[in-house]
């Protein structure tokens, strides 16, 4: 913002400064300043000198002032132009575009609209939607999402859906008469093929000049926009929109989806894989899943859920994924799976667990434990049975080229951390007594907790004051108590078993317990009871949206 104009200290002596800018050309002019000076008697060549010269800066600083307001002004009403558009006479087109971004930075994919402190994927997405004059609003485009992800959590391949400005107007035409109008269906799936068309010569809200005499049309070859680097060039580095394609009105990038497949990305360290995936593959099949979820009954009445496959996979370098592909998913419960694996990994639970947590009449109650951390979750991607996305050589280029220099950064950082770790063992080394009360302080905290065994058995074999390698230390601690460091282990030195925790409430008293609030019962009246479907008018809805896709 400007600042408005300083006065000389001659100019408020003579009364002549002014609070108003504008004012100071209708004030200042030389038969005032000489009329006041000689009314003051203070009249020298000095003075009269000093005056001038600070009308002079005055008026300079005055005209600088209102430069830069007007400045300022027109570039705010340019940039609320460029963000509004009326989109009512042009040719907006239904389309899915496929994004990748990392949720590390974002408070979740979804937009809290009308919350200046949003930190949404989807706040980056509108922006830039609206920069670039495909959109007029999020609420007049039509928009729906595949699936929601949460604070943190990344997706290599979501799908959302919304209507957007076409680059072939709505007077476009196969004929140089205009007769022959071009229509949805011939517009090109991509924007690569071109098409030749025959467009007004100059914009005009009918067929005919003001004399009557028909527009002179030219001959043209348009494409459609690139939506996808056009978009890319506008958005945050950590999204990126890799394809698009022209679907039909009906779509619904949400309701149209028949699958959905997610990636739980963790470090192997001694984790046992082959528990793990005995646990997951008890998963599989049509369950219901309430106590792998977190339950928000004012929206969900219906716990089952159908996972079609899932695995655990190895990778080469000692990172692993849980892979987890079924029609939909609860809220949180690729997480809570996730945690309930771990547990089985570290064999501080076998695998039937599952079947506890899934038998809902023996165990109606969540035991407590907490979600696996949000940031290695992907929202792998979002499968339809009729739509392709189209995808371009130059975008596809430049995202994987902006992907590697972020792959290669923070592999740089993770061997860099690696390092440090080996510096340790190498390097660092504790006294034999501090390390025997480490061990002590771990076995009473288990007894504590009634847990698993203090210890193996396995005789103290340092003295107080000697030196012992860290590297040594940390075998020793594996070798007595069972444990290595990681992630988690500070936390479990004392480990409870799961169905010996406390538990929460029923769905029935979660219910019961809505019903007393004025607002959640409403609600609940609103998002359940009448939305409420049965079975078969389910079935034939998703089927029919399922045969939505490409146009």
């Amino acid at each position: 913002m400007a600042s408005p104009p300083t006065y000389s200290p001659i100019l408020i002596e003579l009364g002549l400064a002014t609070t108003t800018h504008n004012d100071l050309y209708k004030r200042l002019n030389a038969v005032d300043i000489l009329q006041r000076l000689l009314e003051t008697n203070i009249l020298t060549e000095d003075v009269l000198r000093s005056a001038h010269d600070a009308l002079a800066n005055s008026l300079q600083q005055a005209q600088q002032f209102t430069t830069k307001q007007k400045e300022e002004k027109r570039s705010e009403t340019t940039r609320k132009k460029e963000l509004k558009i009326d989109l009512s006479n042009l040719r907006t087109r239904h389309v899915a575009l496929r994004i990748y971004y990392d949720g590390g930075a974002y408070s979740g994919l979804a937009e809290n609209v009308g919350q200046a402190s949003d930190q949404s994927v989807e706040r980056a997405l509108f922006q830039a939607l609206q920069k670039a004059q495909f959109i007029e609003s999020r609420e007049t485009c039509g928009y729906s999402r595949c699936g929601r992800t949460d604070r943190g959590v990344s997706a290599a391949g979501q799908v959302v859906a919304l209507r957007v400005k076409s680059a072939f107007g709505m007077d476009a035409s196969f004929d140089s008469n205009g007769e022959n109008l071009i229509q949805d269906a011939d517009l090109p799936s991509n924007a690569h093929d071109m098409i030749q068309v025959h467009v007004p010569a100059r914009k005009k809200n009918s067929n005919e000049h003001a004399d009557g005499q028909p527009t002179v049309r030219t001959q043209r070859l348009l494409s459609e926009y690139p939506y996808d680097r056009v978009l890319n060039n506008l958005l945050p580095k950590d999204v990126r929109v890799v394809g698009w394609c022209p679907v039909s009105d009906e779509f619904s990038a949400r309701f149209s989806a028949a699958t959905r497949t997610y990636r739980y990305f963790f470090y192997k360290r001694h984790m046992n894989l082959g528990l793990m995936d005995q646990a997951l593959q008890l998963l599989v099949g049509n369950h219901d899943f309430r106590n792998f979820c977190k339950m928000d009954v004012e929206k969900v009445y219906n716990f089952e859920r159908v996972i079609y496959s899932a695995s655990i996979v190895e990778q080469e370098t000692g990172v692993c994924y849980m892979m987890i592909h079924g029609q939909a998913f609860l809220w949180h419960q690729i997480r809570c799976i996730a945690e309930i694996l771990f547990l089985v990994g570290r064999e501080k639970e076998s695998p039937s667990i599952v079947l506890d947590l899934l038998n809902i009449n023996k165990h109606p109650r969540k035991p407590s434990y907490p979600l696996a951390d949000e940031r290695p979750l992907v929202l792998h991607d979002c499968g339809y049975k009729k739509l392709q996305i189209q995808y371009s050589v130059q975008n596809l280029w430049a995202v994987t080229c902006l992907q590697e220099k972020q792959w290669e950064d923070l592999m740089l950082t993770a061997a860099r951390i690696r390092n440090s770790l080996n510096s340790l063992k190498d390097n660092a080394s504790v006294l034999g007594g501090d390390l025997e009360a480490f061990a002590g302080r771990v076995a009473d905290a288990r007894k504590k907790r009634k847990s698993i065994t203090p210890t193996n058995g396995q005789v103290f074999p340092f003295k107080g004051t000697q030196h012992v390698a860290w590297s040594d230390a940390l075998q020793w601690i594996h070798d007595s108590l069972g444990i290595w460091p990681g992630p988690n282990n500070e936390k479990e030195l004392a480990y409870a078993p799961l169905m010996s925790r406390s538990k929460g409430t029923t769905y029935e008293e979660k219910v019961e317990a809505a019903m007393k609030s004025a607002r959640r019962n409403e609600r609940y009246v609103m998002n359940v009871v009448k939305k409420r479907k049965s079975k078969e008018e389910d079935i034939a809805f998703y089927k029919h949206m399922a045969n939505q896709g490409n146009f």
